[in-house]
């Protein structure tokens, strides 16, 4: 910097003995335009770094967090968001109500196929021809289903390798009658250490979970509980199992109110269903605070869910459970009191039919963010801000509702095709 803003070196040619008393003006010129050079080099340089800097693009706290960073902050509508991932998993005192029966006899159903067909079908799933021809050595007609039942040997599951399980119990998570593929343990990561971290297991159990987990579309999933049941340790240790299989990501989602930020532009969005007036208080209080301050949204949406995030239904004792799952879920994210007729497939399609519509952009808190297979719905979830829902995934008791990111949420149901999604809005809402 000093060859920049000193401007004796530059002009190292003008003193020369004699030339400064024969040409004073022409000295003084040339000093002037040196002087100007130099200022012009000097912001052009800040200006270039202020253009470019880390916290110019948002890395400090206003975009995309910088390597290392545990949280993205952006900003939108509905002002800017911070969101840290967190890992969650039920209650140690919860898990033996949650968890599967212990293991009977594992058996595969293909239904509504024939046994010639059946070989056609483990072909479109990409297995090897060995894999195809055991599979079919097993296979045997079930009337019940008018298709077929395969009842594996444990050697065969416990030998089969990760991307061949991944195919198989990916094609058998299609068809409900396979519950354990179609419930799989499942995680959002890349690492079985990340799945397992800090979870107190066994090195023997690892060294029996590890072969048996398969990875679909960025999530880890586990389906064969039954198959290592035999070889645990102990109960306690299957219950530890079960609860650190049972663990999700999820986020804290904050809203960064900045001081003297634009409380009505926020209430525009977070108010919706009538709430003005429960939130406006802590908002205007907010923006008061010197340097701004962080609220989670947790106090910022209806009160149905902000009293079941990050929890997990109370496990049924002795009548069965009610289905509430996603659908129950969704339609009830502005109800007062949970209305159990969304329990109900029927009354789940009556309100999609009567009480919203379809919608394609510009979404706001609240809209309802459904899963197509074909013209099924396999899932639904509730639009919070960014790519941020509210979803409960699936009616068992060791799912919990969380925030989910919208790509986590599609590829969280293993399928062959990725569901179509489709918005809808609340017609009174």
């Amino acid at each position: 910097m000093s060859t920049i803003s000193d401007p004796q070196p530059a002009a190292i040619h003008v003193s020369r003995p004699g030339f400064r008393a024969a040409h004073p003006w022409l000295v003084r010129w040339l000093g002037a335009l040196t002087l100007l050079v130099s200022l012009a080099l000097i912001f052009g340089a800040t200006a270039l770094w202020h253009m470019f800097s880390p916290a110019a693009n948002g890395s400090n706290g206003h975009g995309t967090a910088a390597p290392g960073q545990s949280e993205d902050i952006r900003e939108h509508p509905w002002g800017k968001l911070a969101c840290v991932p967190i890992v969650i998993s039920p209650p140690l005192e919860f898990v033996p109500e949650i968890a599967p029966p212990m293991a009977s006899e594992g058996v595969w159903r293909v239904p509504d196929i024939s046994t010639a067909r059946l070989t056609d079908y483990f072909t479109s799933l990409a297995l090897p021809e060995d894999v195809r021809s055991q599979l079919m050595a097993m296979a045997q007609l079930d009337p019940t289903i008018n298709g077929v039942a395969l009842r594996p040997p444990r050697e065969f599951v416990l030998k089969l390798a990760a991307e061949d399980r991944a195919k198989l119990y990916v094609g058998l998570a299609q068809f409900p009658q396979n519950v354990d593929q179609v419930n799989a343990f499942r995680f959002h990561g890349t690492t079985l250490d990340e799945w397992f971290a800090h979870a107190r297991l066994a090195p023997q159990t690892r060294r029996l979970v590890d072969p048996l987990v398969y990875r679909h579309n960025g999530y880890l999933f586990f389906a064969d509980l039954r198959s290592v049941e035999p070889d645990l340790a102990s109960h306690a240790e299957r219950l530890l199992l079960i609860k650190a299989l049972s663990r999700e990501v999820t986020f804290l989602v904050k809203l960064v109110v900045e001081e003297g930020a634009d409380v009505e532009s926020l209430l525009s969005y977070w108010s919706r269903g009538g709430r003005a007036k429960d939130i406006r208080p802590i908002l205007e209080s907010l923006a008061r605070v010197p340097g701004g301050e962080r609220i989670d949204v947790i106090h910022l949406i209806p009160r149905f869910a902000r009293a079941r995030i990050y929890t997990y239904p109370q496990p049924p004792e002795k009548q069965p459970a009610l289905n509430r799952d996603c659908h129950w879920t969704s339609l009830n994210f502005f109800s007062a009191e949970p209305d159990d007729r969304f329990c109900q497939d029927a009354e789940v399609v009556r309100a999609l039919d009567q009480d919203y519509y379809r919608i394609y952009g510009n979404f706001q808190l609240g809209d309802l963010v459904v899963f197509f297979s074909g013209d099924r719905a396999i899932h639904s979830a509730v639009y919070i801000a960014e790519d941020i829902l509210f979803t409960k995934n699936g009616n068992i008791s060791s799912r919990p509702w969380m925030f989910c990111k919208l790509d986590d949420v599609r590829n969280y149901y293993p399928m062959a095709k990725p569901p179509e999604v489709r918005y809808y809005r609340r017609k009174d809402v």
